[in-house]
């Protein structure tokens, strides 16, 4: 953490000193997250309804603009991700009804560094790549068969990957010092963590998030 500070102030001041006052623009941001991760199946079973996790993100963000039409904007954001699993129905075997629960939070601190290309003078599309910093890991379970119910809380962290790429493509709409955003970002590199080889049929997880609010600049 001390070393993602560091980088982050370097980058402040790095722009601070390119930039004239009028070309460099801050403030803050935050919103609602619709997340996923991709292939999960391998983890819940192939008869559970993957599910998006509704979550939220907050950050703040700089903004260098080099004329009317491009800018540069790095972001700093905490977003929680993750993933939902619902099955239900009866056990063919024995007869016995089942439902199933299950939950896996990821909480990550998000770096992405965008391109912001301006289409009018108050909207822009984004696109550029985000870095992500896994925080914490948790999976909770909650299983009800033959009328007994079993919960589980576990911590999965030391099963994921702690570095997380991804693409960001959304669109931002100012208005005066306020702005609207919505972005997706589409996952580049596989979640989970597997020490040796990995199974000949195994699909990489990916982290898949739908982002929509609002910002204010300073």
């Amino acid at each position: 953490m001390k070393k993602l500070m560091i980088v982050a102030a370097a980058m402040l001041v790095m722009f601070a000193a390119t930039a004239s006052a009028q070309e460099l623009s801050g403030g803050v941001k935050g919103g609602m997250n619709l997340a996923s991760i991709s292939n999960m199946d391998q983890e819940f079973g192939r008869d559970t309804d993957i599910k998006m996790l509704p979550g939220f993100y907050v950050g703040a963000f700089v903004e260098y603009k080099l004329n009317d039409r491009f800018g540069i904007s790095p972001e700093f954001v905490y977003s929680m991700q993750g993933v939902k699993a619902e099955a239900s129905g009866r056990d063919e075997w024995d007869g016995v009804d089942y439902k199933y629960e299950g939950k896996m939070s990821l909480n990550y601190l998000n770096i992405p560094v965008l391109a912001k290309i301006y289409v009018a003078e108050s909207f822009s599309i984004d696109v550029g790549p985000q870095f992500g910093f896994l925080l914490s890991a948790k999976e909770k379970d909650k299983a009800t068969y033959a009328g007994q119910t079993h919960e589980a809380d576990e911590d999965i962290k030391k099963f994921c990957n702690t570095f997380d790429m991804a693409l960001g493509i959304g669109a931002t709409y100012n208005i005066g010092k306020f702005m609207i955003q919505a972005r997706y970002n589409l996952g580049l590199t596989d979640t989970a963590k597997i020490e040796g080889e990995k199974p000949p049929d195994w699909k990489a997880v990916k982290n898949n998030v739908f982002q929509v609010g609002v910002g204010f600049r300073f």
